[in-house]
């Protein structure tokens, strides 16, 4: 085996923990050998993030500081005359370039640059030999953050006081930390140190342009201006082109991005998925002895399991992370302002209760049930709203919603269903025995798309869908009483009709619920029982919805179509 090929092999041990004493006897006598081993060594340990994981639990911030300086003033000195040029052909990638020592007239120079950083990762790889050995693991500092002292997980560089600021937050929405008293707003520095967010989302900015979002429950760890450790969640980037690398380490795989959006998940077994929309980015897995990535280019994702050292190709999914915090411009929007909704919710992911962007801004409450983490997610147009079905207990209210006095009512609303629970509800004005104007959601068991609307004399007239829902794929739902006729639609087609003489309904049923039927005084789920024995149930919609909108008017058969079609340009 050549040097080469060894000094990867030794690399690769030293970094799960696994090098034996002489096994960093012969990385160290490669090192003080050759310069391009020494190089590969400090580019895979990450000079600043090893010291930090090295010293952070016996060094004060202060003194890993001095360390690091030193260090610094030791390796420029001794690569002032080195300069950094791609790798030969069948080296490592391009985006880990090596430090090649070009000819100059002298040869000493080289001699005590190689002597200098031998002797300066010399004395690194003594200090971790002799430190104890869980030091050396990547996910050491994971341990520290499931650790059940919220205090330990910011004392990993004791963050806020110490920590040197990497970031700036440039938004929120509804996020809180474990750490009692930490209360960061919008235009404050996040600095290097851990951090559990454990409800909502945090958008960060960090000093060369990168824009990550982590979603919550999410940890984490800001280790540099360049670099982010994710040890559980889901987070979303946009790295510009020309600002540099951006890394994000997890413990299962290292990605190391060349200016694109990308997104990276981390589960409870500390497997990963990356996840690129756009250019390119680097993944190598922390498993094993490959030091050749695996590189994903444009629309595709990889899977990296923490005990696997082979990425494993995914479909990429682009339904899963939220990549930004504010509604797009879009004709869909435009068209629905432009036809006058009495209501419009675009789903902003903003704050605990869901925007009207409406002419009477009537802001509808969110009620969170079992789930944890963040009510908003990835939207047909921007970010929606998500619903955990019958077993979490999620829905929004409308306390009092301006009701259709003129016998005309139009609702739309892009939907996203998991699954199908019985009676899942869009939006209602209903409750039980008590009817009000319009009861829109699925049929019983069956699943179909149905609408129900109260002619005055209390008569109930309802219509469905031919066909269940369709399961996990986006579709444009609407309805549109004109006075005569009520119309069903899906996709902006028409899929049935039948005539109805006007709209009345209860009028002190005041309250619409969004994803579940309400009780009749609003404030509440509504308890469905079909026979006394029947324990009840609640018609809890298990999804995502979007874009809802009502009309006090009817829109035609052409509108619709058009809402549906200006939404597929997006």
């Amino acid at each position: 085996m050549d040097n080469a090929l060894r000094a990867h092999e030794l690399i690769a041990r030293f970094l799960e923990g696994l090098a034996s004493a002489e096994d960093s006897a012969e990385l160290e006598r490669l090192i003080l050998e050759d310069v391009s081993v020494a190089n590969d060594f400090a580019k895979a340990t990450r000079f600043d993030s090893m010291l930090l994981e090295l010293f952070g639990n016996d060094r004060t911030a202060r003194e890993t500081r001095e360390v690091l300086e030193g260090a610094n003033e030791i390796i420029v000195g001794a690569i002032s005359d080195m300069e950094i040029s791609s790798p030969p052909a069948g080296r490592r990638p391009s985006q880990t370039a090596v430090l090649n020592v070009h000819k100059r007239p002298s040869d000493r120079t080289k001699v005590v640059g190689v002597v200098m950083i031998g002797l300066f990762l010399s004395a690194m790889i003594g200090l971790a030999i002799n430190s104890p050995r869980e030091r050396n693991r990547p996910d050491a500092i994971v341990d520290a953050v499931k650790s059940n002292d919220d205090q330990s997980l910011i004392s990993v560089a004791d963050a806020q006081s110490n920590g040197v600021p990497v970031a700036v937050i440039t938004q929120m929405v509804g996020a809180r930390f474990s750490r009692v008293g930490f209360s960061p707003a919008v235009g404050d520095q996040f600095r290097t140190g851990g951090y559990r967010l454990t409800s909502g989302i945090v958008e960060l900015t960090f000093a060369h342009s990168p824009e990550v979002i982590l979603e919550a429950p999410c940890e984490f760890d800001l280790k540099g201006r360049e670099l982010l450790l994710l040890h559980r969640g889901k987070m979303s980037a946009k790295v510009p082109k020309g600002a540099g690398e951006f890394t994000v380490e997890t413990p299962s795989a290292t990605v190391v991005d060349q200016g694109t959006e990308f997104a990276v998940q981390v589960d409870e077994k500390d497997d990963s998925e990356v996840h690129v929309f756009d250019g390119m980015v680097s993944v190598l897995p922390r498993s094993g002895t490959l030091l050749n990535p695996a590189i994903l280019r444009g629309r595709s994702a990889s899977a990296i399991g923490k005990k696997s050292p082979t990425p494993c190709g995914i479909d990429v999914d682009g339904d899963r992370f939220l990549r930004t915090l504010s509604e797009p411009e879009s004709r869909y929007a435009q068209l629905v302002l432009e036809w006058h909704p009495v209501l419009y919710y675009r789903m902003l992911a903003a704050g605990s209760g869901i925007h009207d962007s409406g002419p009477l801004a009537i802001e509808a409450s969110i009620v969170r049930g079992g789930s944890e983490g963040t009510p908003w997610t990835v939207g047909r147009i921007g970010s929606a709203l998500q619903f955990g079905g019958p077993s979490v207990k999620d829905y929004a209210v409308v306390s009092d919603y301006p009701k259709t006095a003129d016998d005309t009512l139009t609702v739309t609303a892009w939907v996203f269903a998991k699954s199908r629970p019985r009676s899942a509800t869009i939006a209602k004005n209903w409750s039980g025995e008590d009817h009000g104007q319009f009861h829109f959601g699925l049929h019983h068991d069956y699943g179909q798309l149905e609408i129900l609307i109260t002619e005055h004399d209390g008569h109930v007239v309802s219509l469905r869908d031919k066909q269940p829902l369709p399961i996990g794929r986006w579709q444009h739902v609407a309805f549109v009483a004109d006075g005569v006729m009520l119309r069903l639609y899906r996709n902006g087609n028409e899929v049935g009709a039948v005539p109805y003489t006007g709209i009345g309904g209860d009028p002190t049923l005041k309250a619409m619920g969004i994803g579940v039927q309400l009780n009749r005084e609003g404030n509440q789920p509504d308890i469905l029982r079909f026979n006394d024995d029947d324990p009840g149930i609640s018609d809890y919609w298990h999804g995502r919805l979007d874009e809802l909108a009502i009309f006090n008017h009817a829109l035609d058969r052409e509108q619709i179509k058009q809402l549906y079609e200006s939404a597929q340009e997006l």
